[in-house]
């Protein structure tokens, strides 16, 4: 994806580089992995920040599912909101819906019915690959 999603205050995403252009997997772990789900829809994109510390760490691999357009129930999800980007968990509380960071040295913050249109989810994410990195040299 060309785009820049933040576990963190959000990135505004001017001129994001795309650097990596595809991961190759065995076709049946593919196929376990991502539950069958078709590789059009699915983008790999590296997270920023630790606000979901725990749950996604900084520059983890996270794998989103851009078909889901819409919020289909309580998960982490990678949306807009305004002119920044962020992956957080969303959950629907009543008729607000609570943007939850993982890390708990972060505030919740709610989206109220009269902001909606200021949000967009772009996808919802399905898969973390933790890029624990251990140089050697």
């Amino acid at each position: 994806m060309d785009i820049s999603y933040s576990c963190g205050p959000g990135s505004n995403n001017k001129d994001y580089p795309d650097i990596i252009r595809s991961i190759s997997l065995e076709p049946d772990y593919a196929r376990r992995v991502f539950g069958g789900r078709s590789n059009n829809v699915i983008r790999a994109i590296n997270a920023n920040g630790d606000s979901m510390k725990g749950t996604i760490d900084p520059e983890d691999l996270v794998f989103i599912d851009i078909s889901v357009k819409y919020f289909d129930g309580d998960g982490v999800y990678a949306f807009t909101y305004g002119s920044t980007s962020h992956i957080k968990r969303l959950q629907m509380v009543k008729n607000t819906l609570t943007v939850i960071s993982d890390n708990p040295a972060y505030a919740n913050w709610s989206i109220e019915k009269e902001d909606e249109d200021q949000m967009h989810i772009n996808g919802k994410v399905i898969i973390n690959w933790p890029m624990r990195l251990v140089r050697f040299a």
